[in-house]
């Protein structure tokens, strides 16, 4: 499952990963690359406009066939602009353990799924990957700015980490002191970030549109 379909990986079956799906752009000083073409060294740009340097980038394939609960990875969606215009400006594709920092705080997936804006998808397969920087921090991905990887003991939960793969590993547990933002799940900030999604502001052209429209129904 890449950032527009399937990718038709079939690897072991795996994990409640915080990630990014294959195709995730993710921005650098350069402009915006598939995060599968990241490496370590590489250059990358925060969601506060500082320039960094990727540590290292993991990736896992999963066969969503043979995963005992294939729902707790199965790619959350964030459709283009459901956070207003331009965020995400493409369909986003992530794990639903994977964080999108929201009004000031880091917000998983899955505690945002309503079924349309962002709803959950079933591919036979996807290819995970996720990047780590020297500390846990917010990248920009496909413009909507999402979290970096939060070491929490999970790293061999990769396929390209030094030692064994477990074979359905739990990337559920957070390190929280090490968090760059406070997780929320619930409470009074995710319910008026899910309202925003239920109606979602005009973009910038459909606003100017209603703008001029008003002024001319006042002048009528």
């Amino acid at each position: 499952m890449g950032a527009t379909g399937p990718a038709g990986a079939t690897g072991a079956t795996g994990s409640d990963a915080p990630c990014y799906a294959r195709g995730t752009l993710i921005l650098t000083p350069e402009g915006e690359r598939p995060v599968e073409d990241l490496r370590a060294g590489d250059a990358v740009v925060t969601a506060s406009g500082a320039t960094v340097r990727v540590q290292w980038v993991g990736h896992r394939s999963l066969d969503l066939t043979r995963h005992p609960r294939p729902e707790r990875v199965r790619p959350v969606r964030v459709a283009a602009h459901a956070f207003g215009h331009g965020r995400p400006h493409t369909d986003l594709f992530v794990s639903p353990a994977h964080a999108l920092f929201l009004d000031g705080v880091l917000i998983p997936a899955e505690a945002l799924i309503d079924g349309g804006a962002v709803a959950q998808v079933a591919p036979a397969a996807v290819v995970y990957h996720h990047v780590e920087l020297a500390v846990h921090d917010v990248l920009v991905a496909n413009g909507l700015p999402a979290e970096s990887f939060l070491d929490c003991g999970n790293r061999a939960d990769f396929e390209n980490h030094d030692g064994p793969v477990r074979l359905h590993p739990d990337f559920a547990s957070l390190n929280w002191e090490m968090a760059c933002a406070p997780f929320v799940v619930a409470g009074p900030v995710l319910e008026r970030v899910r309202a925003g999604l239920a109606a979602p502001k005009a973009a910038p052209a459909e606003r100017g549109r209603r703008s001029i429209l008003s002024r001319l129904l006042r002048r009528a």
